[in-house]
């Protein structure tokens, strides 16, 4: 019962820690996920990151779904 409960933490816990790992971005990276969001990384932890967009707007994003649909770095 405890293991569903923590499923979606641990899941960002994990995922959090292997794209710090990886690095495939880094705090001021302006990236792009598959459903169209674009913006600039302000912040990054354990459970999320978080995108400044063009329309100045804060999109916190699960490290979990980063991991699942994956990031393309704008140049």
């Amino acid at each position: 019962m405890l293991g569903l409960a923590l499923q979606n933490t641990l899941g960002d816990l994990f995922s959090g820690i292997a794209l710090n790992v990886g690095r495939p971005y880094v705090l001021g990276n302006w990236i792009i996920l598959s459903d169209g969001t674009e913006g600039r990384v302000i912040e990054t932890n354990w459970q999320s990151t978080h995108l400044l967009t063009a329309a100045h707007d804060v999109v916190a994003v699960p490290n979990s779904l980063l991991a699942e649909i994956g990031v393309n770095k704008c140049q």
